[in-house]
């Protein structure tokens, strides 16, 4: 019995130590095709919801894919096993995201999002620019 009760444990407790399930993103051409919006922003704050999310305003320089305010709120889990971003305050990213039903955008570890880079940013316009 005792045997079978680790088991079970180990069963409901392993998909939660497990966490996030992606890898990686996918190669940055894939990423661009399969996301609706693209863009680069500052991150101006950070608040929690209780929903477990992190929401994140986000002043946008640069729309490069869909139509993006020029202020957004951007939601991601609230731990690394939801698939965080780790947002920090008054960095500079290029955002990956969907619409949510609220009206806002999401993000994840799981899409390509990643701190800025002229070099990213330039590539993505070329590989836009090319669609």
């Amino acid at each position: 019995m005792h045997c079978f009760a680790s088991l079970l444990l180990m069963a409901v407790t392993l998909p939660i130590a497990l966490g996030c399930s992606c890898s990686e993103p996918p190669p940055l051409e894939e990423s661009i095709a399969n996301t609706p919006y693209i863009f680069v922003g500052t991150v101006e704050h950070i608040t929690a919801r209780e929903s477990n999310e992190l929401i994140s305003s986000t002043s946008v320089e640069d729309a490069l894919k869909g139509d993006v305010a020029d202020m957004v709120s951007v939601a991601t889990a609230f731990t690394s096993a939801g698939c965080k971003y780790n947002f920090i305050q008054g960095q500079k990213y290029i955002v990956f995201a969907y619409a949510t039903q609220e009206g806002g955008f999401a993000t994840n570890s799981c899409m390509a999002t990643s701190g800025y880079s002229e070099n990213v940013h330039l590539i993505i316009q070329l590989i836009l620019a090319g669609d």
